[in-house]
């Protein structure tokens, strides 16, 4: 084995292991070292192979990279001039939100190689044991909690095996079932492939997926699920309106979103947290009248009208987000880019009252208030941007990366909202593979198998 080659496989097996440590409680340290080696292997690669192997002239590349580089720049200028704690938004900066970036580039660069390197590891395989990890994890949570419930009777919420906390498990399992989604939507749309996996094995990853959002009662990752289906519904007519003939394609998306409607009523029944949530939406919008979502130490939480405790975490969630829109309001410039800006808000206008070093559940949010107006316009601008690419790559070039990468980015910006997902292990590994979908989906691509 040359010494090339050496690197090519030291750097696949780095990135599967990172794939698998990444979501893992605990592990920052081993999480560091695969990752900056990794990063040293790719950075040795593009320098043996030249340049030319990143293939970064298009626009959909370039723009939102320079966006980020705005957005970097937007958040070093606040912590300069009107971050409640400068320090702290500095710390962010080079611990958060760079590591991100430089996440991004890891997987860009990773995907040049194997497209136009002359890596021994064909862009297909790379690629499948790159997500592997994910499956597995999901595969054994769902051996894990079946374990657990003929034990004990009862569904395991919210116990987890390797990764802490069942809002993390979703995490992985939704981004899986995002690439297992749309390969096999290229499959059934285009007949093209890239996954080197036969389409039965494929599908029948599909119910094992699900299984695990239901066996942990994982609400926003069922939610994701439908959201997901649904939207492989409409891009499946996008693709086929030109083919198929109008009532045949309404006849297949009204089974289709029935059977979305039949997961999600089984869902809905067996997590008893929906039954109070209409009755928990009004309680929650009324910040005024009921502050349990400002301290709950020392404003009690709201009862339903029939006495039933309210739902704590829809009723903090509505409620952080209308008072989050609120502050934005008053502070179009944020409070300094932190995973802590909506409690910084919170304790600027509510001094005595607000607890501190808290965030608000919403990714989107806690951006929002940390970059202000000018760094969420700025956002905005790289997701769409990305979104193009991916667009572009299903549905002109027929690459299943593309549309990968497009209901990857789906899903991270809807969690986004309801879920606190920018930041941490979650920001790197999706910008991650954002990164690595993207250089797949570019047109340069000639490897397809």
């Amino acid at each position: 084995m040359n010494r090339r080659n050496a690197f090519y496989y030291s750097l696949t097996v780095l990135l599967v292991a990172l794939m698998f440590v990444w979501p893992m409680g605990r592990t920052i340290a081993l999480r560091l070292v695969l990752f900056f080696s990794a990063l040293a292997c790719a950075g040795w690669l593009i320098r043996l192979e030249g340049r030319q192997v990143v293939a970064a002239d298009s626009l959909c590349v370039k723009a939102p990279f320079y966006l980020w580089l705005a957005l970097s720049a937007w958040i070093l200028v606040g912590a300069l001039t009107f971050a409640a704690d400068p320090a702290k938004v500095l710390i962010e900066l080079r611990g958060q939100w760079l590591r991100g970036g430089l996440a991004g580039l890891l997987g860009f660069l990773a995907a040049s190689l194997a497209l136009r390197g002359r890596s021994p590891v064909s862009p297909p395989l790379l690629f499948t044991l790159i997500v592997a990890p994910m499956f597995l994890q999901t595969l054994l949570q769902d051996v894990y909690s079946l374990w657990l419930w003929r034990d004990n009777g009862s569904l395991p919420y919210d116990q987890t095996l390797f990764i802490e906390g069942k809002a993390k498990v979703s995490y992985v399992t939704n981004t899986a079932l995002s690439i297992v989604c749309a390969e096999l939507m290229a499959r059934l749309a285009f007949a093209r492939r890239f996954l080197p996996i036969a389409s039965r094995w494929l599908a029948a990853l599909v119910p094992l997926l699900l299984l695990c959002l239901y066996l942990l009662g994982a609400r926003n990752g069922v939610i994701g699920a439908v959201l997901l289906f649904l939207s492989c519904l409409v891009f499946y007519g996008i693709a086929q309106r030109k083919r198929m003939h109008g009532a045949v394609l309404a006849l297949f998306l009204a089974l289709g979103v029935s059977g979305v409607a039949g997961f999600a009523w089984v869902a809905e029944k067996a997590d008893l947290r929906w039954q109070s949530f209409v009755q928990t939406v009004p309680l929650a919008l009324d910040t005024v009248t009921h502050r349990a979502w400002l301290n709950p130490q020392l404003y009690p939480y709201p009862p339903l009208a029939d006495g039933r405790p309210v739902d704590i975490s829809a009723y903090e969630r509505l409620a952080w987000i209308k008072e989050g829109a609120l502050l934005l309001k008053d502070h179009p410039l944020g409070f300094g880019f932190s995973r802590t800006a909506f409690s910084d808000g919170l304790v600027a206008k509510y001094p005595g009252e607000a607890l501190p070093g808290a965030h608000s559940h919403s990714g989107l949010l806690d951006i929002a208030l940390g970059t202000g107006v000018p760094g969420l316009l700025m956002w905005f601008g790289m997701i769409a941007c990305l979104f193009v690419l991916g667009w572009r790559g299903f549905f002109r070039h027929h690459h299943p990366a593309g549309l990968a990468l497009l209901f990857v980015l789906m899903g991270f910006f809807g969690r986004s909202l309801i879920d606190s997902n920018l930041r941490d292990h979650m920001l790197e590994q999706s910008f991650f593979l954002c990164g690595l979908l993207a250089a797949f989906a570019l047109p340069q691509n000639k490897n397809e198998p």
